[in-house]
């Protein structure tokens, strides 16, 4: 995971995230806005972009996260307001999350 400082906010993209289920590792890039960016605020990020990738219903999605404070931003595309709880759910059982905030929105149908 590779992290670049910026700004005030950190942020992660799971695009192109895949889970070698050989090796059990999950690939996620990252991309922080932050500069200096807490220890707290980059554990935390990388706590629950682990939690999200873990989850099979969600696997289809690039989220994207943003800590700050111990607030966490969620950001993408689900399919069904079920994967949004789900994912905001995830989020917030991450030992240290202060709050969720949801910028989830559900992908027109085709």
């Amino acid at each position: 995971m590779a992290l670049y400082a910026a700004g005030a906010m950190i942020v992660a993209a799971t695009a192109g995230c895949e889970r070698n289920q050989a090796a059990g590792s999950p690939k996620v890039e990252a991309i922080a806005t932050v500069e200096r960016a807490p220890e707290h605020d980059i554990a935390l990020l990388i706590k629950v972009k682990n939690a999200l990738t873990e989850e099979p219903e969600l696997k289809p999605f690039a989220l994207e996260v943003g800590v700050q404070g111990g607030i966490v931003t969620l950001y993408g595309e689900v399919a069904t307001p079920e994967q949004r709880t789900i994912a905001e759910r995830i989020a917030g059982n991450v030992r240290g999350v202060a709050l969720v905030k949801s910028g989830i929105a559900l992908t027109a149908p085709a």
